[in-house]
């Protein structure tokens, strides 16, 4: 090693001062050309740095711009120091300050809390009390309301996360704020609407129930219902769902809901392009055969045309329809009675007088007559002064009461109103019980009024009486004072009672239990405005065998009579 040492030394030393110059600039140069690679390579570093700085900025502007369109803020806020360390401006300005302002004045939890409105304070303390305790490692968010410094008050929406540490317990978190007053309004506006068409769809419900209208979505491609109302398979005693299976196509719809004898009518009205309605009977459910309205209209192109279908029930307007027919025809017979009645006067008159003239002559013994004969013209005689005595009723019956009320006795009008029934229901064989009381029953009204309810109520039990399979056929009629004193007048049959579903609805106008052809409805109703007119009641009640019909009147003193009890 030392010998290679001396040989360099000496090789040096032996070399010319030029030789060593030139080396000396080589590497001169050569070191230069390293330094400027490095600079080269640190020049391009730095312009890759300054591009990602640029694309980073831009990228953060941008993301600072999509921050405040949202109205999205976010904070640091340090647990220890009890504030906010950072603060982006869309935050401070949702809050109705700048950033500055903001740090200056939110400087505690507390202060932060006189922020929000006091409805909201204890939901949001609670939330915040429970981030801290619960959800350390997930996202929490709360919604609530802050009041501004100018007087404004905004929803905001809060969501917290701890900023994970690699050490140690984290103890500052993210909070991110955005201002949702504009969602909040239109979720309340959304909300009220929603409520109003709830309340109109049920309100429209409602009216189309009552109403008896239903409606349905006719496929005409497929020749079947796509929808129907809850209210349309009600009417034809089903519920929506059933009503859709049972009823899957045209033929099934019609042979089973419609009556056979309008099912010819209703196929024709089916084919027809011109007609748009039609009324028809259909079957109930229950078999019952009821009337209903049919409308439709379509809507829809060529290859999936449907139809907008709406039925109404209108049994009951039918029924009603029927029932005015016939009180009409009854009124016109009220107003014809009057006139026959004054025409049958006039043979009556010479029936009773001829009789009487022939009477007289056979007494006078001028001629010899049989005494049978003697007997039947004496019944001719009493008949034709019966029937005289029923027109001369019936005339005062068909009169218009007076306007104002008048004292009468009860028991008159009682006995007014057997004469015109009394021989109608001997001649059914029902056993007619009257227990009337001996004093007076005086009460305050129209005598010809309360008649009229009383052969209304004892055309009733006639009615009830008949029709019931009964042997005992009878009818019992009752006046009395009660110890209320009050006047009580009752109809009794045993026509074996009134069914508890119709009690309730007996004095409806229109309502009745009878066929068409045998009652109106109108009866009873009628009878309630008479006996409330004259401060009375009407009340029903089935009993043992049938119904009872009590009429209960104030019982009046006339000051010219003594008091009698009864």
């Amino acid at each position: 090693m030392e010998v290679r040492a001396n040989m360099t030394s000496k090789k040096t030393a032996n070399d010319s001062p030029e030789k060593s110059q030139f080396c000396d600039l080589n590497a001169a140069e050569e070191r230069i050309n390293i330094l400027e690679d490095i600079v080269h390579q640190q020049e391009e570093k730095l312009a890759v740095a300054k591009s990602s700085l640029e694309k980073a900025t831009k990228k953060i502007e941008q993301f600072e711009q999509t921050l405040s369109i949202a109205g999205l803020g976010y904070a640091i806020w340090d647990t220890q120091l009890d504030r906010d360390v950072t603060v982006s401006e869309v935050l401070a300005r949702i809050h109705g300050m700048d950033a500055k302002e903001y740090m200056n004045r939110i400087s505690s939890m507390e202060a932060y809390v006189a922020l929000v409105a006091p409805v909201d304070r204890e939901k949001y303390i609670e939330y915040e009390n429970t981030f801290s305790a619960h959800y350390k490692n997930k996202t929490h968010f709360c919604d609530y309301r802050i009041n501004t410094p100018g007087g404004g008050t905004r929803y905001v929406r809060q969501t917290s996360r701890l900023i994970p540490v690699t050490s140690g317990e984290p103890n500052q978190e993210l909070v991110t704020i955005q201002d949702i007053s504009e969602v909040k309004y239109y979720e309340t506006e959304l909300q009220l609407s929603r409520e109003c068409l709830e309340e109109r769809e049920q309100l429209l419900s409602m009216s189309a129930t009552l109403a008896n209208l239903g409606c349905a979505v006719w496929n005409y491609r497929e020749s079947k219902y796509d929808s129907v109302t809850e209210e349309w398979a009600q009417i034809f005693g089903y519920t929506s769902s059933e009503f859709l299976e049972k009823f899957s196509d045209l033929e099934s719809d019609v042979n089973t809901l419609v009556h056979p004898s309008d099912r010819e009518r209703y196929f024709d009205y089916y084919e027809s392009e011109g007609e748009a309605e039609i009324e028809y009977r259909f079957i109930h459910r229950n078999g019952d055969t009821r009337h209903a309205i049919q409308r439709y209209q379509v809507h829809g192109v060529v290859e999936s045309e449907t139809a907008l279908v709406t039925i109404q029930d209108i049994t009951e307007r039918k029924k009603s329809e029927e029932q005015l027919i016939q009180s009409s025809k009854l009124i016109t017979l009220g107003e014809m009675s009057t006139g026959v009645a004054h025409e049958l006067n006039q043979p009556l008159a010479a029936i009773h007088l001829s009789a009487e003239n022939v009477l007289r002559r056979a007494s006078s013994d001028l001629i010899d007559v049989p005494p049978f004969i003697i007997k039947r013209l004496e019944r001719i005689k009493d008949q034709a002064e019966r029937a005289s005595s029923i027109i001369d009723h019936m005339r005062m019956f068909g009169r218009d009461a007076k306007d104002d009320f008048y004292e009468f006795d009860a028991r008159e009008a009682i006995e007014g109103a057997m004469e015109l029934m009394g021989e109608q229901l001997k001649l059914s064989d029902i056993e007619v019980c009257s227990e009337i009381c001996d004093a007076s029953l005086f009460i305050m009204g129209h005598q010809i009024q309360l008649e009229q309810v009383l052969l209304n109520l004892l055309s009733n039990a006639f009615y009830a009486v008949n029709h019931n399979s009964a042997k005992n056929k009878r009818i019992t009629v009752v006046g009395r004072k009660n110890n209320r004193r009050e006047v009580v007048l009752s109809i009794a049959d045993s026509g074996g009672g009134i069914p508890e579903e119709a009690l309730a609805r007996i004095f409806e106008p229109f309502y009745t239990t009878k066929s068409i052809s045998e009652g109106t409805g109108l009866g009873l109703s009628v009878s309630y405005g008479i006996v409330q007119a004259m401060k009375g009641q009407i009340l029903a009640k089935n009993i043992a065998d049938g119904t009872q019909m009590d009429l209960i009147f104030p019982y009046m003193q006339p000051s010219s009579l003594v008091p009698s009890k009864c």
